[in-house]
């Protein structure tokens, strides 16, 4: 999806982040969205 928004010249932002310790799950399908709100209410960020 980045490289299509770049290809239409958008400009995309990114941020790094420290990521040692943490889980990650990408957001691809709305299946998605359960596993990645329990893995944010375990770490404390909901």
């Amino acid at each position: 999806e980045q490289l299509r928004f770049m290809e239409n010249g958008r400009t995309v932002l990114c941020v790094e982040v420290e990521a040692r310790g943490r889980q990650f799950w990408e957001l691809n399908n709305p299946e998605d969205v359960p596993k990645i709100e329990s893995m944010l209410s375990e770490m404390g960020l909901e």
